[in-house]
């Protein structure tokens, strides 16, 4: 965290036991910084056998003081499906983490709407320029296994790598989508670029907050609607 703030940016990624924001439990968070080695951070994983939290972990109650540093600074942050990973870290360890600086899941759709948006997929084509680099899926690898119950000397080398991969994507689609930029004046992006800064990104906290705080409705405009 301390580095990430002294870089002026870093990725994050968390991994849960479900799709289930509210409910589902956050095993662990990943962080990465530039010329740092990516990292997995154990917060609830329990043991497959006694059903316990397993010790040797970061507290719920620590972690969320340290990502409120994060918070504190108005750090840039580069995610994939940011949405997702903001509610899990609001509902589970009770942060609301700052807007997102960069959302690779967004850029890629923005980019090529024909694809595959899973990140693994996306860093092999694009980063590693390998379309055929065989993939770690996580169904393939724990078989639906939920993620609390790897052990964390397992968990982390799945896991440590994806927010690397999250930043050196975002690294390659910021090319294409910064104006002025060789990249994006060349493939004539200057207005999907546009789009990303002024429509996607901003419309991100917008359906974060009503999401997680619901929206008023003009009941006498919805009875009109109806009839």
């Amino acid at each position: 965290i301390t580095t990430m703030l002294e870089n002026g940016i870093g990725a994050l990624d968390v991994e849960t036991d479900g799709l289930d924001n509210i409910h589902d439990e956050i095993a662990g968070i990943c962080l990465y910084t530039p010329n740092e080695n990516g990292i997995y951070i154990p917060v609830n994983h329990i043991s497959n056998m006694t059903k316990m939290r397993l010790k040797n972990q970061v507290s719920p109650k620590f972690m969320s003081r340290q990502l409120e540093r994060l918070v504190e600074a108005n750090l840039p942050i580069i995610y994939h499906n940011s949405k997702f990973d903001l509610k899990s870290v609001f509902w589970r360890l009770g942060v609301k983490l700052p807007e997102p600086e960069w959302d690779t899941f967004l850029a890629a759709m923005l980019l090529n709407e024909n694809e595959p948006h899973n990140l693994k997929k996306l860093h092999s084509k694009y980063v590693r320029e390998d379309e055929e680099a065989e993939v770690a899926k996580f169904n393939d690898l724990f078989k639906g296994i939920p993620f609390s119950l790897i052990p964390p000397d397992v968990a982390y080398m799945y896991a440590a790598y994806d927010p690397i991969q999250t930043y050196e994507l975002y690294e390659f689609q910021k090319r294409y989508l910064t104006p002025g930029n060789p990249e994006c004046e060349e493939y004539g992006l200057e207005k999907v670029a546009w789009v990303m800064e002024n429509i996607e990104m901003p419309l991100i906290q917008v359906l974060f907050d009503m999401e997680t705080y619901g929206v008023d409705l003009d009941e006498e405009k919805l009875a009109e609607i109806r009839e």
